[in-house]
C-alpha cells in the first residue's frame, strides 16, 4: 500500500500583511488541495526595513494575528494551520525583532533579507539607480547578509535564499560570489536552520525556483533541511508548483522534505 504524499506549505501571507487571504481561507484552500498543513508566514519589518504601507504586520495586531490562525486549525480535519513569522533582517533592528519573538508564541520563525546596507533588492524600485550597476557586488552583499542573519540563531528558516535574481539579475562571474555564497550556506547548516524550496520564483521574472538547481545542490551536499513555501499572496496561489518543486528536489540531491506541522521527513516519490 502506497501511502499519499503529505506535503505542508510552509510560507502564505495573509491580510495581517501584504496577502490578499484570511487564514480561514487559506485553511479551506488547503485543505481543498489535500495538504497536510500550511503555515500563515506574515511580514515582520522593522523601521527602515518596512518600507511600503501594509508590508509589514502591525506590532499591535500580531496577538489577533495569532489567534486568527489558531482558530483556523482544527476547522479541517487533517489540516494543520500554523502560525509562522517571516522577519525582515537587519543588524541594527535584530534585537528589536528578537524581543517581539521571544514575547509571541510562532510556531516557527523564517528569517529573509529584502535590503542590504538599507536598500531594497527585490522591488521595482530597485531597477532604479545605480544598485545593479555591479551584479556580482550585490550577490556577494547579499549572500554576507544572509550569513549574518543565520549566525543570529533567531531563525529556523532562511527564505528565498537567491532573492536578487527576482527581475532577471544573475552573477555575472559566478565563481565571484561562490565563496560568499559557501559561507552563508556554512553559516544555515551551523545554525541548524532549514532553507526553502520557493516556487514563487516560477510566478515573476527570474522563471526559476528559489534558490537555483545549483545552489539547492550545495545545501543538499550539507544536509540542510528543505521546506516547501508557495510565497502565496493570493488563495490561488497556496500550493503552487509543488510537484514541479519536489522534482527539481530530487535532482538536486534531496530525497525528502521537512514538515514542520509535525518535524517529519517526507519522502519525495
Amino acid at each position: 500500500m502506497v501511502t499519499p504524499v503529505r506535503l505542508v506549505d510552509h510560507h502564505v501571507h495573509t491580510t495581517y500583511s501584504d496577502g490578499l487571504a484570511t487564514p480561514a481561507e487559506i485553511a479551506a484552500r488547503a485543505a481543498e488541495l489535500g495538504l497536510a498543513g500550511v503555515a500563515t508566514v506574515d511580514h515582520l519589518a522593522i523601521g527602515p526595513y518596512n518600507d511600503e504601507p501594509g508590508y509589514s504586520i502591525e506590532i499591535a495586531r500580531i496577538d489577533e494575528y495569532i489567534a486568527a490562525v489558531r482558530a483556523a486549525d482544527g476547522a479541517h480535519p487533517g489540516v494543520r494551520v500554523l502560525a509562522a513569522i517571516e522577519v525582515d533582517y537587519g543588524p541594527d533592528t535584530i534585537d528589536e525583532a528578537a524581543a517581539l519573538l521571544a514575547a509571541h508564541d510562532f510556531d516557527f520563525v523564517y528569517g529573509s533579507v529584502h535590503f542590504i546596507d538599507g536598500r531594497v533588492v527585490d522591488t521595482r524600485a530597485s531597477l532604479q539607480g545605480s544598485l545593479w550597476v555591479d551584479v556580482d557586488a550585490v550577490y556577494r552583499r547579499y549572500f554576507e547578509v544572509v550569513a549574518e542573519a543565520a549566525a543570529t540563531g533567531l531563525f529556523d528558516v532562511i527564505a528565498h535564499l537567491d532573492l536578487p535574481k527576482k527581475f532577471g539579475h544573475r552573477p555575472r562571474d559566478p565563481e565571484a560570489v561562490e565563496a560568499a555564497l559557501a559561507r552563508a550556506l556554512d553559516a544555515i547548516a551551523a545554525a541548524g536552520a532549514a532553507i526553502e524550496l520557493n516556487t514563487c520564483g516560477w510566478r515573476v521574472p527570474a522563471g526559476e525556483a528559489y534558490p537555483s538547481p545549483a545552489i539547492l545542490a550545495q545545501a543538499a551536499g550539507r544536509e540542510i533541511p528543505l521546506v516547501l513555501g508557495s510565497d502565496a499572496h493570493r488563495v490561488d496561489e497556496v500550493g503552487a508548483d509543488f510537484d514541479r518543486a519536489l522534482a527539481v528536489a530530487a535532482e538536486a540531491g534531496y530525497d525528502a522534505t521537512l514538515r514542520l506541522t509535525d518535524g517529519e521527513l517526507e519522502a519525495i516519490r
